[in-house]
């Protein structure tokens, strides 16, 4: 880890956020921030890694923002969804949103043969289609944003884009502009599954029936898939070469060149994909077989992290108010004790506007029957109808469309109560609970994270969120032990589900003067949170309700 890039400006956070350039409503610090920040700044002499356990209302976007101004240097951004990104950047409107190419319109004169045979086309039609001989030459929204990003001490992107152009050469840029001595990975409970996600591969059989390549093999091993590939090479280099072919011969005729295109695209790549495979280290990954795609991916994101992420920045910075056990997350993405230190911040709301009570209802399960279900719907309408939360809007945490579908002919009759029924309602009913009069009480399996709805003074987590083990690879990752811990496995199976419940939690009581009441009627729940690590600000906050 290097030292001598930061420019160190003081060893105290100055007493106004205006002291580092920071414009905020009141120019004043939250409760706790200063101290934090002065704590992550001193960690970062001693570590490369420092993973901030930060609870709601700490701040995070500035307290990342007030640490690179104080190391210096330049600073990449990482947030998964486009709304936390637009919120960093309504923070930090210093900062460039950096997204990808089909963001952006192709810059393509009208005139030019692709926009007449297209009729529009984004900047990723563009590059797939082959490209600008000369990108310098015309006007492309995206690499416009590319080069202003490059020059910007302060760049925000979501995961799975950065995972991707950190690798790339950058619009002749050497080195990589992106590559930074600042890394903060916001929402760092997710990054193991965004850096896997990243990094899977996935093969498709129609095109590689239509190259005519082997059979797929009948197999889970990726070795058997790795072999596969080495056999398939041969032909899918003939059949991309066959493609740039026929996009040669094709350059006179709009309907031959379309078909042609595409063709060529396909084939460059499945030719890709095949020599992803051939090198792959098959050490600690999976394979998904299936009838259209099939999918090889790590089971841990400790085989890739380092190489596909942090050897390129000299500090990082990793935060969420639900990071789990620190030393599992550390071990997942493989990240060396002795270079890291783990900060748990205090919560500096009061605990009596933050209650979380255990009130079971019933074990939810596979085998919950009706009357258990009439049991936990009967909760909830208690809650419901309680004097200070009736007139209140809510949520009603299920972790899946089949637990809304059996608490719905229970609560249906309550015109209150809103139920979601697919992944297209998630945005209306957002707004719904934001902007509605009424005692809107909203039944969604998908509203624990990433949610700032700033409306609600109560919430159900009617199902502890464990993974599916009807998934072969939530299952592999369960049943995983390591030479120097047996139960890896399943203990990692439990704190994920323990920090779902704690994320969930958050979505009520979003600023100091807020209050909101969580309820979990799962009587799974208390064992787990036994077994499972949970943040200080959650166990101070938790009352079995008996």
């Amino acid at each position: 880890m290097t030292t001598d890039t930061f420019d160190i400006i003081g060893d105290v956070c100055p007493t106004r956020p205006s002291g580092l350039g920071i414009a905020i409503a009141g120019d004043t610090w939250w409760p706790g921030q200063r101290e934090t920040i002065d704590q992550i700044v001193a960690a970062f002499w001693m570590h490369k890694f420092v993973l901030a356990s930060i609870p709601t209302g700490g701040g995070k976007t500035i307290v990342a923002t007030a640490i690179q101004r104080l190391l210096g240097g330049t600073a990449l951004y990482l947030a998964h969804t486009i709304q936390l990104q637009r919120q960093a950047q309504d923070t930090m409107p210093w900062a460039v949103l950096a997204t990808g190419r089909d963001n952006y319109p192709c810059g393509r004169s009208e005139v030019d043969p692709l926009m007449a045979l297209f009729g529009s086309m984004t900047a990723q039609d563009c590059e797939a289609y082959g490209g600008c001989v000369k990108k310098d030459e015309r006007s492309c929204a995206y690499y416009q944003m590319l080069d202003k990003a490059a020059y910007s001490p302060q760049v925000i992107m979501n995961y799975a884009y950065a995972l991707r152009i950190l690798q790339a050469p950058i619009v002749d840029k050497a080195p990589n502009p992106f590559r930074r001595t600042f890394l903060i990975a916001d929402e760092g409970h997710l990054a193991e599954d965004a850096i896997v996600e990243a990094t899977s591969i996935g093969l498709w059989r129609g095109s590689c029936d239509d190259a005519g390549l082997p059979p797929w093999p009948q197999s889970h091993d990726p070795y058997m898939w790795i072999a596969w590939a080495t056999d398939a090479e041969g032909q899918a280099r003939e059949w991309h070469a066959a493609a740039q072919d026929a996009l040669a011969e094709a350059i006179d005729n709009p309907t031959a060149l379309k078909r042609a295109y595409s063709w060529e695209r396909r084939a460059r790549k499945l030719r890709e994909t095949i020599n992803e495979l051939r090198r792959l280290d098959p050490t600690d990954w999976a394979v998904s077989p299936g009838v259209k795609e099939t999918k090889l991916r790590p089971i841990w994101a400790w085989s890739v992290a380092n190489n596909r992420l942090w050897r390129y920045f000299d500090r990082v910075l990793i935060m969420s108010a639900t990071l789990g056990d620190p030393k599992t997350l550390m071990t997942k993405l493989a990240i060396p004790f002795d270079q890291a230190i783990h900060i748990d911040v205090p919560s500096t709301f009061p605990i009596q506007n933050r209650p979380i009570f255990y009130f079971p209802a019933a074990k939810v399960n596979r085998n919950t029957d009706s009357d258990e279900w009439a049991l936990i719907a009967s909760a909830i309408q208690h809650i419901a109808n309680m004097p200070r939360l009736a007139n209140e809007k809510a949520i009603v945490h299920t972790a899946s469309y089949k637990v809304v579908n059996a608490l719905r002919p229970h609560l249906q009759h309550d015109g209150r109560f809103v139920f979601q029924t697919t992944g297209n309602d998630k945005e209306m009913l957002i707004d719904l609970l934001k902007t509605s009069e009424e005692p809107v009480i909203v039944v969604s399996p998908s509203l624990g994270t990433g949610v700032d709805i700033r409306a609600l003074r109560w919430q159900a987590i009617v199902k502890v969120p464990f993974g599916d083990l009807g998934d072969p690879i939530t299952r592999l990752r369960r049943d995983y032990t390591r030479d120097d811990d047996r139960y890896f496995g399943k203990r990692n199976y439990d704190e994920e589900a323990m920090n779902n419940v704690v994320q969930a939690a958050g979505r009520v009581v979003r600023a100091p003067d807020d209050w909101g009441v969580t309820y979990v009627l799962d009587a799974n729940f208390w064992g787990l949170y036994k077994r499972a690590y949970s943040p200080l600000f959650f166990r101070e906050a938790i009352k079995w309700l008996k």
